[in-house]
């Protein structure tokens, strides 16, 4: 038939059920997130995002050294650092 419109092939439909559950994942870990953080706040913490916060205290790259809430900490030495020389 001339002029008709070609069915889109399995593969495009296989790409379009992978972007929507996708986003679905995406939507459902928001939300769960957005939970979390509200159970912060009702808990008392006044941080914009605690979580944020949290990733950096186990960050291996500087072992001796952690970015806390109270600042930069000489994890050997157990006492605040100054972050300028």
């Amino acid at each position: 038939m001339a002029g008709a419109a070609e069915e889109p092939s399995p593969e495009l439909y296989k790409i379009r059920d992978a972007r929507t559950s996708q986003n679905a994942v995406q939507a459902k870990f928001a939300d769960f997130y957005f939970h979390a953080l509200d159970a912060a706040r009702s808990l008392g913490c006044h941080l914009d995002d605690p979580f944020m916060t949290l990733s950096f205290l186990g960050l291996c790259v500087i072992p001796e050294l952690k970015l806390t809430d109270k600042g930069l900490v000489d994890v050997a030495r157990f006492e605040l650092v100054s972050p300028f020389v």
